[in-house]
């Protein structure tokens, strides 16, 4: 069984533009992910992204750097995507039935991750960030 989240972009007018994450959603694996990807990436990579797993239904999991097995020391991106068969995920789904979302400011680039409190109601707590090292740093 898996740690489902949401990742997801807020965009300048306020609309939110997120996929489903099925597998590794917990917020030790997600809030460096999403830090690494982003000291390499840019927001608008991160969007392009998510739309393409949109089409699908979602990641399978957002695992986004992987070591190139030629190359110990280059880190490349590397997204698994759910089937085609699979439920699709909508963008009004939005923090809907996972435990865990992440959403990031299109245009600063900040991270807001949350973390559903389940009580019966639909209340989140925040999740604090930690500053995350790049994955080339974390070894093999």
């Amino acid at each position: 069984m898996g740690t489902a989240c949401n990742i997801g972009v807020r965009l300048p007018d306020g609309r939110i533009e997120g996929t489903y994450v099925h597998y590794d959603g917990y917020p030790d694996h997600m809030v460096a992910q999403v830090c690494w990807f982003l000291q390499e990436q840019t927001t608008s990579c991160l969007l392009l992204e998510i739309r393409r797993a949109q089409a699908v239904g979602g990641f399978l999991c957002w695992h986004p750097f992987s070591t190139d097995p030629l190359d110990s020391d280059a880190v490349r991106l590397d997204f698994d995507f759910r089937s085609d068969e699979e439920e699709r995920y909508g963008v009004d789904d939005f923090g809907t039935g996972v435990p865990y979302t992440y959403l990031v400011d299109f245009e600063t680039g900040e991270l807001e991750a949350r973390e559903r409190l389940y009580n019966g109601y639909d209340l989140w707590k925040s999740i604090p960030i930690e500053p995350a090292s790049h994955p080339r740093d974390a070894g093999s």
